[in-house]
């Protein structure tokens, strides 16, 4: 929950917002970033762009996941 608070506030700092709701179903990098691919609550699909993508949302990461990425914990 710490991390989820500091994120959360340098996010609002960067005007950014958190989309209660949603669902990462796709991440693609590349050179020039990544692409996540988002399904809002009323299953409407969202692609955005970004230079880096934080994926702290547990064990269970969509986005570790989807970068095919281990947990290296237990």
């Amino acid at each position: 929950s710490r991390t989820e608070e500091v994120l959360t506030r340098r996010l609002h700092r960067l005007g950014g917002s958190i989309v209660d709701g949603s669902e990462v179903v796709g991440v693609a990098q590349d050179a020039n970033g990544v692409e996540v691919r988002v399904r809002a609550e009323d299953g409407a699909e969202r692609r955005h762009r970004a230079s880096y993508v934080v994926g702290a949302d547990g064990v269970h990461s969509a986005v570790r996941t989807a970068l095919g990425l281990p947990y290296p914990g237990r």
